[in-house]
């Protein structure tokens, strides 16, 4: 069952079985793209090392988990307000690994995402990584793996999520009734594989947004420094705010890369393709900045506005 959930074949099915002997590697990097579901293989892997019995892995069980009533499941996450996670989280934890299992069973460590530690994070878990402790095992997720040391990446077991093809991306995510075909199968495009993500794109906030943003493309306005502004229009509080903005990020990187391929698709022998794409790729890494900026604090409105006045390629519109 939990194979299937996931749609990840036969290494997937390894991992689980590992998992469910004892036997699975004391560290595994599970990478993949935003939403590609890390988050969930993790948790599933340590709900399999965590149970006595494979079979008491149920809804339960897991549900359990994630609400943090397992003493020998550690967490270790970047703080909602902060770009990385704090090196005291990693000290921490060293400490807690100091510490017998109090269920008497596995002690398994998640660290997600792990390529949100900065360098003397990383440094600093290489000692649990050499030496975790008896039955002790880390999960650690990555949308970038590169950005982790060469040290770390050479002490782990690296296994990278699949993108789903389109009609298994279907089955776990239908059109809704109100979305029309053609923009659902865009969607679908837009999604590189990955279920959260076109669980997320789907909604009608993110297919507001999206009509929104492709008029703006198509024929940005001579001023368009309120376009921000307005994308958060009727958004209360902070919270709203902020998940609001979020979304609009999303949707942006993804309508972005949809820019990229359509960039690349185009006659390969015409010259000069990364003039064509290097305003799509900056203009990516600008979105990944305006998402720090946004944890670190700096006002919604503005983050956009300035994500938005700056030079976005002429290959997106």
């Amino acid at each position: 069952m939990i194979p299937e959930l996931l749609g990840q074949g036969e290494t997937w099915d390894q991992l689980v079985a590992l998992a469910d002997s004892g036997q699975l590697p004391h560290a595994v990097l599970i990478e993949g793209a935003p939403g590609a579901g890390k988050s969930l293989a993790v948790s599933l892997l340590a709900a399999r090392l965590l149970a006595r019995d494979p079979s008491e892995v149920d809804a339960s069980f897991v549900d359990r988990m994630e609400r943090g009533q397992h003493a020998d499941l550690h967490l270790v996450t970047r703080p909602a307000d902060k770009v990385d996670i704090p090196l005291d989280s990693i000290r921490e934890l060293q400490t807690t690994l100091e510490r017998t299992a109090l269920e008497g069973g596995a002690r398994v460590v998640v660290i997600d995402p792990s390529d949100r530690l900065n360098v003397q994070g990383q440094n600093a878990l290489l000692k649990t990584l050499e030496e975790p402790g008896e039955s002790t095992f880390l999960l650690l997720t990555a949308s970038r793996p590169e950005s982790l040391l060469d040290t770390v990446r050479s002490r782990v077991r690296r296994v990278r999520l699949i993108a789903l093809p389109e009609d298994r991306l279907a089955s776990l995510c239908p059109r809704p009734e109100d979305c029309p075909f053609d923009l659902y199968q865009r969607l679908v495009a837009l999604c590189d594989g990955s279920v959260g993500r076109l669980r997320a794109l789907v909604s009608a906030e993110a297919r507001e947004i999206l009509e929104r943003l492709d008029e703006w493309l198509a024929a940005p306005p001579e001023d368009c420094g309120g376009l921000g502004r307005a994308l958060l229009q009727g958004q209360s509080g902070r919270d709203e705010v902020q998940g609001r903005a979020m979304m609009v990020l999303l949707v942006l990187r993804a309508r972005l890369r949809e820019s990229l391929r359509n960039a690349l698709a185009v006659d390969p022998e015409r010259p000069y393709a990364a003039a064509r794409t290097d305003a799509t790729v900056g203009a990516l890494e600008r979105v990944l900045q305006a998402e720090d900026d946004l944890r670190l604090g700096i006002p919604a409105a503005q983050t956009l506005d300035a994500l938005l006045l700056s030079s976005l390629p002429t290959g997106s519109r």
